[in-house]
């Protein structure tokens, strides 16, 4: 309960942070409510009451725990959001708000009626958007570019029909935006169970194992240990894996164990080369 708790609350905090639209909701709410009550009490009535319930239910992390509980773990906070008629009660409102503005004093008076619409779609797109996607930092910013410009040169050459890549979820979550031809041992799924909707399809834990094990490579006290680490890499191999993307921030004594690795195999041989912030474990066959 208690982690559900932090999750509705963080949640809220992100969906707030990425636009101002809950608050123009919020606004139109109590504009309804304590201004406009012919509104609560014609043709309107059900959804202004339907939309306030529910949205004091979603903005309140308590209550926004039960809704999560009931939309089960697959879906995230931010999914919460899907049950508030947001585009609808705001168009509502604003023909409300447009209605009061005109016959208060925008009668006889085209152009300043106008220009209180213009005002309102001015306050609307400055609001932000409706795709839920928080700010977006400048060390993120940079890590996709780099992510972006090291696939595109993976994939420069063409010849992806046969490229299997597996690396770090922070680029193989950019993969296939770069080239849908690109195969993946696991996808975004992996780390979003809320992509699986209601299918309940689950990964065998050989993959969730490998997907661990490459996560917690990025963590520069991480040693390895070579039995281990085999094998790990021959589960990749098995899987048609052939392209290896190790940070550059672990340490030179796991990319040494990983280099001895290789050698040992009989059955393929691996170039390593040096890229954006990544060693890159080029795997061939014997």
């Amino acid at each position: 309960m208690q982690e559900l708790l932090k999750n509705a609350y963080q949640g809220l905090l992100d969906y707030t942070g990425s636009g101002k639209f809950a608050v123009v909701l919020a606004g139109i709410l109590l504009y309804v409510w304590f201004i406009r009550k012919t509104a609560v009490k014609g043709k309107g009535c059900r959804l202004i009451e339907y939309a306030s319930l529910i949205t004091v239910m979603v903005a309140i992390p308590f209550t926004a725990v039960f809704l999560m509980l009931y939309q089960t773990r697959f879906y995230d906070y931010k999914w919460l959001w899907s049950l508030v008629p947001l585009s609808l009660i705001m168009a509502y409102g604003l023909v409300l708000i447009g209605d009061d503005i005109y016959h208060r004093k925008g009668q006889g008076h085209k152009w300043k009626t106008a220009g209180y619409a213009v005002l309102g779609l001015a306050l609307l797109v400055l609001c932000g958007n409706l795709s839920g996607s928080g700010p977006v930092n400048a060390k993120t910013a940079g890590e996709w570019e780099n992510n972006a410009a090291l696939l595109e040169y993976l994939t420069g050459n063409g010849n992806t029909d046969n490229i299997c890549l597996w690396g770090p979820r922070s680029i193989m979550e950019q993969a296939r935006s770069a080239s849908g031809r690109i195969m993946l041992p696991y996808g975004r799924n992996m780390w979003e169970a809320s992509l699986n909707a209601y299918s309940y399809d689950t990964y065998t834990s050989e993959k969730v194992s490998l997907y661990e094990w490459m996560e917690s490579l990025e963590d520069e006290d991480t040693v390895i240990n070579p039995e281990v680490a085999s094998v790990y890499l021959e589960a990749a191999l098995d899987l048609g894996v052939n392209c290896i993307l190790i940070p550059d921030t672990v340490s030179e004594e796991t990319i040494g164990t990983l280099r001895n690795l290789f050698d040992e195999k009989k059955t393929v041989r691996a170039e390593e080369e040096m890229l954006g912030g990544y060693h890159i474990f080029h795997i061939y066959g014997e």
